[in-house]
């Protein structure tokens, strides 16, 4: 009884804080084992101790408590301001590249060559530079609203020896359709390809062959790209720049087109280019048919 008329007369505003407040001590403590999962990865990766710190403080600060600025969307991201759209995809980005390293690659200059197909609003290109802080880059995304955040984050941090184009890395030069949902900048499922956005808008942008800017040897090829991968490479091979290229990390998305089964054309194709590959990739259970699934290659020119 007494329990009950205290709590009768606490303001519906403080109950509602009280609420929250211990809602929030239960995520705390609900993501404590991720946390620990997370620290073990960073911990066995190959990167230097105070490489390792930085993730470390970038995930329990910027992620783990949320402090960032929530009026500006602006987040510490390893000593860099990032600027970003939505938290789901700034943080599923950060696991990605910085937890789970699918980027991570060894070469022995440290000035590497780097091109970066389908570099979003530049997490990528700050985990290649936390790496190798010399290195080149060149970025594409063809996306303009992603890409104005691209060259934001790149511009306001003064990362240098980055150059940005507004393209999509394709077969041809030219024009090709391209579809989004309407204003989800940094969106991860953006694609040439109407089937890996059903619902998407639309839009025409500049396309390009990327052997227009192999001139010499390239350290790295990154490529994530919805889906344009098969014909990327194909253009690569027939213009002979793909000799050039001494490691690619490629994310194959199977099945965006559901009964199209090529990903043997792929692993063909870099057969016959001299290149060995590693294979990573989760399965999802029940296991079905016809399911979407990223792929990550590992590729190395065995000629190089």
């Amino acid at each position: 009884m007494l329990i009950a008329k205290i709590k009768s007369l606490i303001p519906l505003s403080i109950k509602k804080a009280i609420l929250a407040f211990f809602q929030e001590i239960k995520r705390y403590y609900s993501e404590i084992p991720k946390i620990r999962n997370d620290f073990k990865k960073i911990n066995s990766s190959y990167l230097s101790s105070k490489t390792k710190k930085k993730i470390r403080r970038t995930l329990i600060r910027t992620f783990y408590f949320k402090k960032y600025n929530k009026k500006n969307m602006v987040a510490n991201i390893v000593g860099e301001k990032v600027k970003f759209n939505y938290f789901s995809t700034i943080y599923g980005l950060f696991r990605e590249i910085f937890i789970d390293q699918c980027y991570w690659f060894t070469t022995e200059t440290k000035e590497p060559v780097i091109i970066d197909c389908g570099s979003n609003f530049g997490q990528s290109v700050i985990y290649f530079k936390m790496m190798y802080p010399n290195a080149k880059i060149t970025c594409f995304e063809p996306d303009g609203q992603t890409f104005s955040l691209l060259k934001h984050n790149i511009e306001s941090n003064g990362i240098q020896n980055v150059e940005m184009y507004k393209k999509a890395v394709a077969s041809y030069d030219g024009k090709i359709d391209f579809y989004n949902i309407d204003n989800n900048q940094g969106s991860l499922v953006m694609s040439t390809i109407k089937e890996r956005v059903p619902s998407g808008k639309k839009n025409i942008v500049k396309a390009t062959r990327l052997s227009n800017y192999i001139n010499g040897n390239i350290n790295l090829l990154k490529m994530d790209i919805e889906g344009s991968e098969l014909s990327v490479l194909k253009e690569l091979k027939e213009s002979r720049k793909i000799q050039y290229i001494k490691q690619m990390v490629i994310e194959y998305h199977h099945h965006i087109k559901e009964h199209e089964d090529n990903f043997s054309h792929t692993l063909e194709l870099l057969e016959e280019a001299g290149f060995g590959y590693q294979i990573e990739s989760g399965f999802l259970y029940p296991r079905s048919q016809i399911h979407f699934q990223d792929i990550l290659i590992y590729a190395y020119n065995k000629n190089i």
